[in-house]
């Protein structure tokens, strides 16, 4: 049997590196695609909460699973999240397969590429240690810089500004993770807190574009793809 949090994490990564040999059968990619997020999103709803209960003919199981010494456990507060991050994705894929040519469809990676972050963002949720989580994001934000981009050769602004400030925030998430981390396992050093807040603050301020940093927002608006 295998574990609910691998499932929801390596089923969409498998099934993108599919997608990507078909990317060019608009038709098919965009089906097989809506197919993926759709049963995804079932499969996270009638996901078990324990590891005795099973699913899909006792295939897939409930509980925890561990890798590499970390917990990886959907818990209740990210089903709905991850359900509909499923849907959101299905409805932009649908979008993606049936716009006219006069509106323009997005590049052919935009399939693969956005049911590879799917698997990204379960991983993102079922991780229980924030510096993993932060790791994870910062590879979400690959695929979207590069969703961004597409097939265009002739600027690289928005991706590139989209991806260097939302990689400024790394460090100081990664720093306050270290701080609220030795706090929890030092519960006497209290004065780290103050700082951890800051850092989290600054951190999350670039990564939603607040100002000053919310320079990658125009030019991702004028060159990538509205569906993007």
């Amino acid at each position: 049997m295998i574990p609910i949090p691998l499932v929801l994490i390596s089923g969409p990564i498998v099934f993108a590196l599919i997608i990507y040999l078909i990317r060019r059968l608009t038709p098919l990619a965009s089906s097989l695609s809506t197919a993926v997020a759709v049963l995804s999103a079932w499969v996270v709803h009638a996901a078990p909460a324990s590891a005795d209960e099973t699913i899909l003919g006792g295939w897939v199981a409930g509980g925890e699973q561990i890798i590499l010494g970390r917990t990886l456990f959907l818990a209740p507060a990210d089903r709905p999240v991850l359900i509909g991050l499923c849907l959101a994705a299905a409805v932009l894929l649908v979008l993606a397969g049936i716009l006219p040519r006069a509106f323009g469809s997005p590049d052919d990676t935009f399939f693969p590429g956005l049911i590879a972050l799917l698997g990204t963002s379960a991983a993102v949720l079922v991780t229980e240690t924030f510096v993993f989580s932060v790791l994870l994001v910062e590879i979400m934000v690959a695929l979207i810089a590069a969703l961004i981009q597409g097939a265009r050769f002739g600027s690289t602004r928005g991706a590139w500004r989209f991806f260097l400030f939302s990689t400024l925030a790394l460090p100081f998430l990664l720093v306050a993770g270290w701080q609220i981390d030795f706090q929890a396992a030092n519960p006497g050093q209290t004065a780290l807190l103050n700082p951890a807040v800051l850092l989290l603050t600054l951190g999350f301020s670039i990564y939603l574009a607040a100002i000053p940093f919310h320079l990658w927002v125009a030019p991702v608006a004028g060159e990538a793809h509205p569906l993007v």
